[in-house]
């Protein structure tokens, strides 16, 4: 696979609905299983701050409500999806799942549902000390802050997503970024064709798409 292959499969799976989840799942695993290793640098004065079932308590609370918040957003994005598709156009739906927006804001619940499970987890079988405990306490307030920021972000965007208008706005701006770039290089840094050669073979498609790239430089080679 060439390196500009591998490039377009890496930027579409970066705009798929899937990639920011599990980038938050594999960053959220990161950090609860290299917490431990920043243990020694906490002061022992810290250690004591935090009773032993406060972080459980907070975890516990974190993860039924987050797995809602998930479920719910989900069941929404999904719902908007179907409602642009069928009052606009198809192509609506797949710049509708490139939304940066949702995207985070559903990445963000549930890693923070993954967090708090494996962090309860952690807890229950003593993976962490009490050190570490005061960690997992300290990034829980870092995770809440960010739920928060995240929720008047989402609902804001709630207020606006499967509209008519906004499917028009998607519409116009994908459009004018296609026409943008084609009269920036109208021939894919060919030449303009003036007549067909007789050699020319032609190419019949026995299933229909649209084309998503074209490598002028390979074409010319």
């Amino acid at each position: 696979m060439s390196i500009e292959k591998l490039y377009i499969h890496l930027m579409r799976a970066y705009r798929s609905m899937w990639f920011p989840p599990a980038a938050y799942a594999a960053g959220t695993i990161l950090i609860l299983a290299l917490a431990p290793i920043v243990e020694p640098i906490v002061p022992f004065a810290l250690e004591t701050l935090i009773e032993p079932n406060a972080v459980e308590k907070i975890l516990g609370i974190l993860a039924s409500s987050m797995l809602a918040v998930a479920i719910f957003s989900l069941g929404t994005m999904v719902s908007a999806l179907q409602a642009s598709a069928s009052s606009a156009t198809p192509r609506v739906r797949v710049l509708l799942t490139e939304d940066r927006t949702a995207q985070t804001a559903i990445s963000t619940f549930i890693g923070a549902f993954i967090f708090s499970v494996l962090g309860i987890v952690g807890l229950s079988t003593g993976y962490y000390s009490d050190a570490g405990r005061f960690i997992i306490f300290t990034i829980s307030l870092a995770v809440i802050a960010i739920v928060i920021a995240t929720l008047i972000s989402w609902i804001n965007r709630l207020s606006k997503m499967g509209g008519v208008g906004e499917a028009v706005d998607l519409v116009e701006r994908a459009t004018t970024k296609a026409f943008t770039l084609a009269a920036r290089d109208p021939y894919y840094g060919g030449k303009a064709l003036t007549r067909v050669p007789e050699s020319a073979t032609g190419i019949c498609l026995e299933t229909f798409g649209y084309i998503q790239h074209i490598n002028g430089s390979q074409l010319g080679e």
